[in-house]
């Protein structure tokens, strides 16, 4: 998923961060000091499993290979963004930004503010968050207890965006189950597989050791 403000449909994001939704207390705005009512996990970074930091030399290697590539869209894809007028004439790109992780799916303002809010105070203010997904901080738990997280890229694509267009309710806006799986899957294969061809050049023998 996306907000209309961060992304588009079928674009892709590397992330430099990670952050996990669902640790820490989530109370109604009003009853702790948080005006979100979002009170941060007690384990902090770099020790948490809700916060993690990705290889940023491997991520800037992986978006420069990919930032000018060519991505697929659709005509329906282009029909939804002409429903918010800050997505007209957008297209899919690669994108640079970071990736919030959480059991619930959500829609709305309210939770888009609170996924850069939870991104803010678990990154220091560093992490920009475009996507949300229920996967990656677990991935990245298991990679960094084996010794592997600093080889792990993150990569996400948006089918769906965030926020119903201006005029339609949150509820008719989920009962409206819009997606542009077609394309965001496309694309993450366009993205990720010239970063997977290129590492794996990088260990095939030269012409010369062929010869040898």
């Amino acid at each position: 998923m996306s907000g209309q403000e961060e992304g588009t449909l079928g674009f892709t994001a590397w992330a430099d961060w990670i952050v996990d939704w669902d640790q820490g207390f989530h109370q109604l705005p009003g009853q702790v000091s948080d005006p979100f009512g979002y009170i941060p996990p007690n384990t902090t970074f770099p020790d948490s499993t809700s916060v993690y930091h990705l290889n940023p030399n491997l991520v800037s290697l992986a978006f420069n290979l990919t930032a000018n590539l060519t991505l697929q869209d659709s005509p329906a894809a282009i029909l939804e963004r002409q429903k918010y007028p800050s997505q007209v004439g957008k297209k899919p790109f690669v994108a640079r930004c970071d990736t919030t992780a959480g059991d619930n799916l959500w829609k709305g303002d309210f939770f888009s503010a609170l996924a850069q809010h939870i991104m803010d105070l678990l990154t220091n203010n560093q992490g920009h968050n475009c996507t949300y997904n229920q996967e990656d901080t677990a991935t990245a738990t298991s990679l960094k207890r084996f010794g592997h997280l600093d080889h792990y890229l993150d990569l996400r694509s948006a089918s769906a965006f965030y926020q119903p267009p201006q005029g339609e309710t949150i509820q008719e806006f989920i009962d409206r189950p819009f997606r542009t799986n077609d394309i965001a899957t496309a694309n993450l294969y366009i993205v990720g597989s010239t970063v997977a061809h290129y590492l794996m050049s990088l260990s095939e023998p030269k012409q010369n050791e062929r010869a040898a």
